[in-house]
């Protein structure tokens, strides 16, 4: 049996998927199409205090 694994995609949160408090155009499209990929572990990450 092979095994077939699957990508980490790790996406920052601040200027990536928004800023301030203001999604970026096209952000919740390509969520969707990475989320429904089942071939990608997404995992969120941020280095901001806030």
């Amino acid at each position: 049996m092979v095994s077939v694994g699957r990508t980490a995609v790790l996406i920052d949160l601040s200027g990536t998927l928004h800023v301030e408090d203001i999604c970026i155009a096209g952000v919740p499209a390509a969520l969707q199409r990475l989320r429904h990929n089942p071939h990608y572990a997404i995992k969120f990450v941020t280095n901001t205090t806030k």
